[in-house]
């Protein structure tokens, strides 16, 4: 933890001079793990973005705590030029469906993302090309994902396709979401590798800045496995969560609590 505040610091204040283009969030989850302790997560997510002449420069480095070292989690470099961006790097997966901000998601479909991608991005359409081993051969492609989300109204839509390159699985999400009023939100996901899978979840408004949701999961061969809720507080640069699911078929509880500051 001090090796991670120590860097925290070290990088704020090397970055103070380019304010305007240098962001990040600092926080920690604590999550329980299988024997049943609460666990703690520190992590810091760092930003930067420069604009010249017709284009933007950016990147991110996502950075762990594990024990005493710093494990970087997550990290890309990019450009932006119109309404085009470019970005390469570990940088995830456009499956972005499903689940709090810990729990849930359970029985969602997920390409695996622990590799390098670029990702081109115009609009509504991404368009990601996973790279097996850039430390091998850059030029082995593992999976291709292409994306799309846009909004009609008060209903959202949103979808996701992957085909990888060695197994020759396909998976396909979809999800939509429609504001049932100004406080209620309602979203359903439907995912689709070896077998149907789904995630209904709520959201309501109750308050300025106090967001409450509930979600339930499931698949074709069980159509109710978890439920869970969650509160998330946002207030200016704080943002905090707490929330559980359950597992209905081997009666788990899985717990989890956050906070984070932006600067």
């Amino acid at each position: 933890m001090k090796l991670l505040l120590t860097t925290v610091a070290a990088i704020a204040f090397a970055g103070a001079a380019f304010a305007a283009d240098f962001g990040g969030t600092v926080g920690a989850e604590f999550t329980k793990n299988v024997a049943g302790n609460f666990v703690a997560t520190p992590t810091v997510e760092l930003s930067f973005g420069h604009k010249a002449e017709g284009a933007t420069a950016f990147g991110a480095v996502g950075v762990e705590a594990d024990g005493s070292d710093l494990v970087v989690d997550s990290w890309h470099v990019g450009v932006a030029f119109g309404g085009t961006s470019v970005s390469f790097g570990d940088q995830g997966d456009l499956f972005g469906f499903g689940g709090l901000e810990v729990v849930g998601g359970d029985t969602l479909a997920d390409p695996a993302d622990d590799h390098e991608s670029v990702i081109v991005s115009h609009g509504a359409v991404e368009v990601l090309v996973g790279l097996t081993d850039i430390s091998t051969n850059v030029g082995d492609i593992e999976n291709v994902q292409i994306a799309y989300s846009n909004d009609y109204g008060k209903i959202d839509v949103a979808g996701a396709l992957d085909y990888n390159l060695d197994t020759e699985d396909t998976t396909v999400a979809v999800a939509t979401g429609v504001d049932v009023s100004e406080a209620l939100y309602a979203n359903v996901t439907v995912t689709y590798a070896d077998e149907f899978a789904y995630e209904a979840m709520g959201t309501y408004g109750a308050m300025d800045a106090l967001d409450v949701s509930a979600f339930i999961n499931g698949d074709e061969t069980d159509m109710a496995q978890n439920i869970g809720a969650g509160v998330v507080y946002t207030k200016d640069s704080l943002s905090a969560f707490a929330e559980v699911g359950y597992n209905l078929d081997t009666e788990e509880t899985t717990p989890a609590i956050g906070v984070s500051f932006n600067f």
